[in-house]
């Protein structure tokens, strides 16, 4: 089935943003019956990955999803991809598996992801010497920290270090390690028209910004944080757009955090937790304590409590009726690494996907993809590069092993029929 991968692709496309014509329709059906129910969901998340924000945004009306059919269908999956890990390692990891029985879930997708994740890889190190104080573990540094304060529609603002600004009940500081800090000043100002603080990420920028509750937010390039400033007391409500990683020291009197998105809600009181918020999706990805993911208003939603459960919301266009629903899915096992790989000041990739590589690459150079499906999906990159490292350099790791590419302006093709010419004619 492999050769009709992309024709069917485009099919789930046209029908996510209900383009899809009657005749299509029907060869959709067709070809979706040589895939297994996985497969296909897999294809489904790559095009709504793909198309980002291009989803329509009707209401969602009365739809609540199936949770229990949808956790069982998780647990299942899963349950099934562990008894095939189990089978294909050697002995001794077949022991420690055996060991497992009887713990939980999460423990023992824990020491899986230890096996695997953790064996040896030919590693090809591309890293610029300005980048050889970086620990490979190291976060981003934060003295290199970065951002724009959107006070209103047409006012922005820049703080340098030691600067701070003053809005109504809350008070933004740089501090002279990089730090953006939110201080509530206990001042009531009625007559603002100022609603909330915006803080937003440009290509080649990250920032750390402490909430008046404790918790740091990491935001990647292209990012935004909006902070409403009228807050409910003790209790932190944000809304994110972008990639964020939010951490949260154990406090007996924290504040509870709730961080909205498009088309959901990730709630919190400590721990570590990485969120991917686009257009029509929303992923949150636990690296310790516990959250909650749930559909925006709604009541159900998945616990996060073990290293590496991830919680995947998309709105998907109903086939029948054209409705827009949630979908909710849900493991124990995600590359929790892969996840926060953003955030380090050397990204090391070992046997990734040239795609998800690229992906990444286009949100901190910004770039834009023009067919994420050119890509040859097979190809595979060893590298770790310097979030220093000038997007000349990060095309050259692309190009690497022979794959060929065409960029003009903005725009990247894999697509052999794409030209310098033809790129210049497209938006």
């Amino acid at each position: 089935m492999k050769s009709n991968k992309v024709n069917i692709e485009e099919l789930i496309r046209k029908d996510l943003l209900g383009q899809i014509s009657p005749e299509e329709a029907l060869l959709l059906k067709k070809e979706r019956a040589g895939y297994s129910e996985e497969a296909y969901d897999n294809m489904v998340i790559e095009v709504l990955r793909d198309l980002e924000g291009q989803l329509p945004k009707g209401k969602l009306g009365d739809w609540r999803p199936d949770m229990d059919m949808v956790m069982e269908k998780a647990k299942a999956i899963q349950a099934g991809m562990e008894v095939v890990k189990a089978l294909e390692r050697d002995k001794r990891r077949k022991l420690l598996v055996q060991m497992a029985v009887g713990v939980s879930a999460c423990f023992v997708a824990a020491v899986l992801l230890f096996l695997v994740g953790r064996e040896p890889k030919t590693q090809q190190l591309y890293v610029e010497s300005s980048c050889n104080e970086a620990a490979m573990d190291g976060e981003f540094p934060l003295s290199e920290s970065a951002s724009t304060l959107l006070l209103g529609a047409n006012n922005s603002r820049v703080l340098t270090s030691g600067e701070s600004v003053a809005l109504g009940p809350l008070i933004a500081k740089r501090m002279p390690d990089g730090l953006l800090v939110l201080e509530e000043s206990g001042a009531v100002d009625t007559d603002s028209k100022l609603r909330e603080l915006v803080i937003s990420t440009a290509v080649l920028q990250q920032c750390v910004v402490q909430l008046p509750n404790g918790a740091r937010v990491r935001l990647n390039a292209q990012s935004a944080l909006h902070y409403p400033l009228q807050q409910l007391k003790n209790r932190t409500a944000v809304k994110v757009l972008g990639e964020a990683l939010i951490e949260m020291e154990q406090k007996t009197d924290a504040w509870p955090l709730r961080l909205v998105t498009d088309n959901g809600e990730v709630t919190m009181v400590e721990g570590e937790v990485m969120v991917m918020a686009l257009g029509g999706m929303t992923q949150a990805t636990l690296l310790k304590g516990v959250a909650t993911l749930r559909e925006n208003n709604k009541d159900r939603g998945v616990k996060l409590d073990c290293l590496g459960a991830q919680g995947l919301l998309v709105r998907i266009a109903d086939r029948d009726s054209r409705n827009v629903r949630d979908t909710l899915f849900y493991t124990t096992a995600a590359d929790y690494d892969k996840a926060v790989r953003w955030s380090r000041a050397v990204r090391v990739y070992e046997d990734a996907s040239l795609r998800d590589f690229v992906v990444e690459m286009s949100r901190w150079y910004g770039f834009r993809i023009q067919n994420i499906h050119c890509i040859p999906e097979e190809r595979r990159v060893n590298a770790a590069v310097c979030h220093r490292l000038s997007e000349k350099e990060i095309l050259a790791v692309i190009r690497q092993d022979g794959t060929k590419m065409v960029k003009k302006n903005e725009l990247l093709s894999f697509c052999p029929e794409d030209t310098d010419t033809r790129l210049a004619e497209k938006p």
